[in-house]
Order: C-alpha cells, then sequence, then structure tokens
C-alpha cells in the first residue's frame, strides 16, 4: 500500500520558475506580481483568520496580479486558487468548481516549492482561494487540458466526493476540455468518466487502482478528448479478509483503581494447617476500539480475555485480544464499545498456626489501558490485481492476495494483577 507521502509524490508537480523559490514557514503562501521573487508581493498565512472550506478573496494588492508564486504547506493540506469570485454553491459542495473559471491546486508537500502561473494560463487572473486539510488515502485523479499532461489541470480528491455518486463538471472550466489523465495515486479505487452531465451515453472507464497503465497522454487515441463532464468513483472491496488480532500487553496498561479486602483466615484445630480463603466481586469494564480504515464503513470487534484472569490467581496479569471485522456495505460508526461483567478474587490457602487467626490483605488491580493505536496485518483477497499483490487462491478461485496494515487504537478499564498480603496472627 502506498503511504501518504508516496500519494502526494506520484501527483504532478506544478511547472516552477527557472530561479528557485525562497524558502516560507509553514502554512504559507505567497503572491508575486512579476516574474521574479524581489517583486511586489503578498503573503497568505492559512491559520492567520482563514477558515477551512471557505472562500476567501486575493488581497487587492494582487488581486488578479499574480505572476509566481511560492508556498509551504504540509502534506495532507491543499490551497486552491480561482480565476472567478464563485460563492459556494447552493449543495454546500466545497470543493465543487462550478463558475469558478480557471483553477489551481496548491498541493503541500511539506516543503517550499514554486509555481511559474504563465505555463499554466492563469498570470494575472488569481482572484479567490479555499484551503483545507485533503484525506489522501483515497487518491486523485487529474484532469489536464493539453496532451502530455500540461497546461491548466483540475486535481479531483476522492475523498472530497460521495463514493458510487455521480457528480457533474458541466459548470467547470475543465468540462470538456481535458485532453490528457493521471490517476497514478489511486489504489484501491475505481473511477468512470462520463460524456454527459446525467451519465448517459458513452464512457471511460479504464482507470483503476490496480493496472499498470496510471496515465493517458491523448484521450483523442481513444476518442475521448474534450468530452470528460461527470465523474463516479468507487471502491475496490476485498473478496475476503483476515485481520490479525491485537493482543494488549500489560505494559500498556496503568493501574486505575483497586478492589482492596481484608479477610481473616481461622484455624479452629489443635495443628497448624491451611485454610482457604475465598473472595470474589464482580465489576463491569469498558473497552472502546476505533478503526482506520479509509475503506471500511463500519466496524465490529470482539473481546476476549487471555492468560491468568480469574479466581485462583495469584499475581497475575490479564491480557486482552481484540479481534475486529470489517463492513464495507453498511454506513455504521467506525468506533465501537462493549461493556461486560468480570468476576475476579481469589480462592487460595494459607499456612495459619494452631487455635490462631491470621489477617490477609487482598488487593486486585483494576488497569487503565494507554489509549494507544496499534499496528497489525491484514490479509485480504480482491478480484481485481492491485499494486503489491500476488495471485492466490482461495476457496477454488483464483484472486489476488495482498499483505496490509491496519491500525487500531483500544481505550478502556480491564482487570490487572491480584496481590495477597499476609499480615499479623492472634490467638483465637
Amino acid at each position: 500500500m502506498q503511504s501518504i507521502q508516496d500519494k502526494v509524490n506520484k501527483l504532478t508537480r506544478l511547472p516552477s520558475p527557472s530561479q528557485r523559490a525562497p524558502d516560507l514557514a509553514s502554512g504559507r503562501v505567497r503572491l508575486y506580481q512579476d516574474f521574479n521573487w524581489n517583486s511586489n508581493n503578498t503573503e497568505i498565512n492559512i491559520h492567520d483568520g482563514y477558515s477551512q472550506k471557505s472562500r476567501h478573496r486575493v488581497d487587492q494588492r494582487l488581486f488578479d496580479k499574480a505572476s509566481w508564486i511560492a508556498f509551504n504547506l504540509p502534506v495532507g493540506t491543499v490551497l486552491t486558487f480561482m480565476d472567478h469570485l464563485p460563492s459556494v454553491p447552493a449543495s454546500g459542495k466545497y470543493a465543487d468548481l462550478s463558475d469558478a473559471g480557471r483553477t489551481l491546486d496548491l498541493i503541500g508537500t511539506g516543503q517550499t516549492e514554486g509555481v511559474d502561473l504563465d505555463r499554466l494560463q492563469m498570470n494575472d487572473k488569481i482572484s479567490q482561494f479555499f484551503w483545507r486539510t485533503v484525506d489522501l488515502n483515497q487518491g486523485a485523479i487529474e484532469l489536464f487540458d493539453d496532451q502530455d499532461f500540461t497546461n491548466n489541470r483540475v486535481t479531483i480528491f476522492l475523498s472530497e466526493w460521495a463514493p458510487k455518486t455521480l457528480h457533474t463538471m458541466d459548470r467547470w472550466w475543465i468540462n470538456d476540455r481535458t485532453t490528457s489523465l493521471r490517476w497514478k495515486s489511486l489504489d484501491r479505487e475505481s473511477v468512470e468518466l462520463f460524456d454527459n452531465p446525467d451519465g448517459r451515453g458513452e464512457s471511460f472507464n479504464r482507470i483503476m487502482g490496480g493496472g499498470e497503465t496510471r496515465e493517458v497522454r491523448k484521450l483523442q487515441d481513444f476518442g475521448f478528448n474534450d468530452r470528460i463532464t461527470a465523474f463516479r468513483w468507487s471502491n475496490i472491496k476485498p473478496i475476503y479478509e483476515v485481520v490479525q488480532p491485537v493482543v494488549i500487553a500489560e505494559t500498556d496498561q496503568d493501574v486505575d483503581q483497586s478492589i482492596y479486602e481484608e479477610i481473616w483466615a481461622k484455624n479452629l484445630g489443635d495443628e497448624q494447617a491451611l485454610v482457604a480463603i475465598k473472595f470474589a466481586k464482580e465489576y463491569t469494564i469498558s473497552i472502546t476500539t476505533t478503526v482506520r480504515d479509509t475503506y471500511a464503513t463500519g466496524v465490529a470487534a470482539e473481546y476476549s480475555v487471555s492468560g491468568k484472569a480469574g479466581i485462583g490467581i495469584v499475581e497475575a496479569t490479564v491480557g486482552w485480544k481484540v479481534a475486529v471485522k470489517f463492513d464495507y456495505e453498511h454506513e455504521t460508526s467506525k468506533s465501537t464499545s462493549v461493556t461486560t461483567t468480570l468476576t475476579v478474587g481469589i480462592d487460595h490457602s494459607i499456612m495459619v498456626p494452631a487455635r490462631s487467626k491470621k489477617l490477609v490483605y487482598v488487593t486486585i488491580h483494576r488497569s487503565k489501558v494507554n489509549s494507544k493505536t496499534y499496528t497489525t496485518k491484514a490479509e485480504r483477497w480482491y478480484n481485481e490485481r492491485l499494486t503489491g499483490s500476488h495471485q492466490s487462491n482461495r476457496d477454488g478461485q483464483e484472486l489476488w492476495k495482498r499483505d496490509e496494515t491496519v491500525q487500531i487504537t483500544v481505550d478502556g478499564g480491564l482487570q490487572g494483577k491480584t496481590e495477597i498480603v499476609l499480615g499479623e496472627t492472634k490467638p483465637l
């Protein structure tokens, strides 16, 4: 699977000036009036009064006057400049570029980058912008105005658009202008592009994360030049999967509270003898599991105590195993909680002198799980050949198997360990 940095690196870099851009602090975008870094400029600090997903007008000093741009945005942060001044559409989709004219996506790489607006047909055309943090796990497709991935372009980040839904671009500048395509950052996604805004007519359906082809230099070769006006995307779902459970060790726990009891063990006989001490209590525990998986719509979790636990154990530790199962069909929470009741205590014998009683202090520590994210292995089988997969027979089917990672965050209360301390002895 591709990391976030991998996905960013596979997106097409914007054309840059011949001169290296001056270093900027993170979160800054600077507009320059002329084709040099010493010209009149104005700076945007995205964290200084510019709310995410809202439209903001460019400072009047560089309104429709910028020629070069320098920017330094964190990985996962995207700022989109627009030629026109449209309001957010009535649909509320902040990424909808209807009536925006030509646009420019500044995609954060974690370092300073430079942009030559003239090579994007956006010289003196920067009027408005909005910025946001984008989930890059689901990748993006890039639509270019000219062949060989040049000229103006639009980047569609799939996480900003609902899956299995037709999205029209009939009022975007790129509508019916796309000449070349790239989808190198896709992994478990497929995209279909349509000739008509209602999805009727012909479509281009070769965009898949798993194929060897990840770009089209000339859509004319496929009879689809200047025809794209709508899109729809969906996840490539596994046919089977096996997710390894995580085990919470004692080192991942802190003592939260204790159950304490004092017991007198009595020996009425004339000789010293083993005397049984018994103690049991019930208490409830609650565990919450949250799973980070881009493609699942929900998660179910199974919990089981493992190791030494329950009555009869002295200085015993308890491990907690969490197994998860993903839901890819129904929209449910990606966090699940369980509350259960455990009986804890001791059934133990100690030596007590004749005609005496001995005080026994029993402490059962209740632990609190340190909120921690565990990484576990997921084996998944697909119908499609994805990057990093290999052919594998499963239940008589020839599928493509790939090992992936899943992150599971666990938080809650567990039983810890039982301690016995022997106290004073008194005659009866």
